[in-house]
């Protein structure tokens, strides 16, 4: 049978408005007048669709799904067009190629469909088409690319899990997309098979403010984003147990992004059609920054649960997706064990009330389920969120969460993390801290590294809403950076994030004596990003501006060596400590953290 499996689609307002991700307008002298669902051209106008969302993957259609490798564009034309469907791939050298596999000429008076086939040679890369118009006016009215089945699609029900925190105008504006594209459009394969459940953490929503009955809002105790999407892992399972329409899978979403709700059709048509052997697969959304919206952050991540020092390894960072080379290179396999919840689909085998997430609170949360149970990883050119930067989201309670529940995480999975290794992130990143004027990091560091070693039953008594309070407490306050107390350039923040000097053996031998010239008088200040600073940027210097570009807001960091000194002493006294309880404390989170993930202890941390 023939299945549509991606549909052609259109910049959408508010959502995404940047042409070259949807199609490209080749050598125009003038533009093509281009409308929410058509393109009207004028002579010889060219339009290419080899683009991030309007591209077919072969690769990942062939290896994951019954999809044929016979496929078809199917598009809906009047007027005079040269249509051509096009093969990219790239070489094992490193070459990107292409090849024309056909133009068909096509004259309609009346709004008319083509359908152009492709039997497949070469299953790598992706296939796109071009369209040029031989007339005045002729109008392309969209189109999807389509396959032959030998099996009929598997009956999908997905629940859709946000758990938000004071984010109503992303999670309103997505709700009303998702309206306006998916439930009220009865031609769309999904607008019957989609639940949505929100989890309140903040009480600022009302069900009113949806007017719609596909959404679940139940409000939630601030137990973080890992006691929201719980609970909403708790409502797929109640919902399951009320009605037969069962849910075959759960989409976790963050509050603070947007999506096409294409991607959601995507994702559906996808797993209807899955091979055997990978109905257990996890679809994943790639990361890419709200700010620039053509920028991917990740498409594909490595949790490494052996490395204190290094435990998140992303993919494909920064790839221009308006660029062709980019947006072939990014469909093809990376070795992923971890998707993150901005845009995850999880069969609901997996969430089960034996089965739910940590109680991290918030971080790592997302990273400890995948290792639990991911075994096969989907990404797809066209499945993405925007997502407010990392950098725009910086914190230094995020320091505490991060290497607490990694520590847990990595007892839970069996590392090979030993006590020596995590004495060397301790004393690796108090060094870093140091020299960054980061005290209170190496305060949180220490406490996430002393809750750890307090064991289990510690940390089961931990009140997850009063303890998160504490922490916010040890914290900089962000202003606008016109509130700063020095002035500065972009220019000179984007000199000092870039400063590199080459540093001989006397020069870092005297900066270790002195703590990176702790010791020595200090002069000036450098302007530096959120997150990183080498030695040679903070050397001696008085104070740090912490700056974020994006939002141009900041804080000041100044040296003292008093406050140096006292975190040094925590330091040491974490250190003495570690040595001590390290082993009993990993062996305890081994044996018992089934503890934690069941619906029974779930309950007494939601109340």
């Amino acid at each position: 049978m023939k299945i549509k499996i991606q549909n052609v689609i259109f910049p959408k307002q508010n959502i995404c408005e940047i042409e070259d991700m949807y199609y490209r307008k080749i050598g125009l002298p003038s533009s093509p007048k281009i409308y929410r669902d058509e393109i009207v051209f004028k002579k010889h106008q060219r339009v290419n669709f080899d683009t991030y969302f309007n591209s077919l993957s072969l690769l990942k259609w062939i290896k994951y799904t019954y999809a044929d490798s016979n496929f078809s564009i199917n598009l809906t034309l009047k007027g005079d067009f040269a249509v051509t469907l096009i093969h990219y791939w790239i070489e094992p050298n490193g070459t990107l190629q292409y090849q024309k596999i056909s133009t068909e000429n096509v004259s309609f008076s009346e709004k008319q469909e083509i359908s152009l086939s492709y039997v497949t040679q070469n299953p790598f890369g992706m296939i796109a088409f071009s369209l040029e118009a031989k007339k005045e006016d002729s109008i392309f009215y969209g189109g999807y690319y389509s396959s032959e089945i030998d099996t009929e699609p598997q009956n999908i029900n997905i629940g859709m899990g946000i758990c938000t925190f004071k984010r109503e105008s992303y999670v309103l504006n997505n709700i009303e997309n998702l309206k306006k594209y998916i439930f009220t459009n009865p031609d769309c394969p999904v607008s019957n098979r989609l639940n949505i459940f929100i989890s309140d953490n903040a009480h600022t929503l009302n069900e009113s403010d949806f007017n719609c009955d596909k959404v679940h809002l139940v409000y939630n105790k601030n137990t973080g984003g890992s006691g929201g999407f719980t609970r909403t892992m708790l409502q797929a399972i109640d919902y399951n147990k009320e009605t037969e329409d069962k849910l075959t899978h759960l989409l976790l979403t963050d509050d603070d992004i947007k999506f096409d709700p294409d991607a959601i059709i995507r994702a559906y048509t996808m797993l209807s059609i899955l091979k055997p052997e990978f109905t257990d697969a996890f679809i994943g959304g790639a990361m890419c920054r709200m700010d620039k919206e053509n920028i991917q952050h990740a498409s594909g991540e490595i949790w490494h649960k052996n490395r204190c020092e290094s435990f998140i390894e992303t993919f494909n960072n920064n790839r221009n997706l308006i660029n062709l080379r980019d947006i072939v290179e990014n469909e093809y396999f990376v070795n992923s064990n971890h998707q993150a919840w901005w845009f995850c689909a999880i069969p609901m085998k997996f969430i089960r009330e034996d089965n739910l997430s940590m109680p991290f609170f918030i971080k790592s949360d997302d990273i400890e389920f995948s290792a639990r149970n991911m075994k096969t990883l989907i990404l797809l050119n066209g499945i993405n969120a925007w997502h407010e930067s990392f950098e725009s989201k910086y914190s230094a309670q995020n320091e505490y969460y991060t290497v607490r529940n990694y520590l847990i995480s990595a007892a839970a999975h069996n590392s090979f993390v030993s006590k020596k290794d995590v004495i060397n992130m301790l004393k690796s990143y108090t060094r870093h801290y140091l020299s960054n004027y980061k005290y209170l990091e190496i305060e949180h560091l220490c406490n996430a590294i002393n809750d750890f070693l307090a064991g289990v039953d510690h940390f089961k008594s931990i009140d997850l809403e009063k303890y998160h309070k504490s922490i916010l407490s040890k914290g900089y306050k962000t202003v606008d950076a016109s509130e700063l107390p020095v002035k500065f350039t972009k220019e000179q923040y984007y000199k000092d994030i870039s400063y590199d000097k080459h540093v001989g053996k006397i020069s870092k031998f005297l900066k270790f004596l002195t703590i990176n010239g702790l010791l020595l008088p200090s002069k000036g200040f450098a302007v530096l990003g959120m997150w990183g600073g080498t030695n040679v940027q903070t050397y001696r210097k008085k104070f740090l501006v912490r700056y974020s570009a994006e939002k141009d807001t900041g804080f000041i960091l100044k040296r003292s060596l008093s406050k140096a000194i006292k975190a040094f002493f925590k330091y040491r006294k974490t250190r003495k400590r570690l040595k001590r309880r390290f082993d009993k404390a990993f062996k305890e989170f081994q044996n018992r953290w089934q503890e934690l993930v069941t619906r029974e202890n779930w309950n007494n941390y939601l109340s």
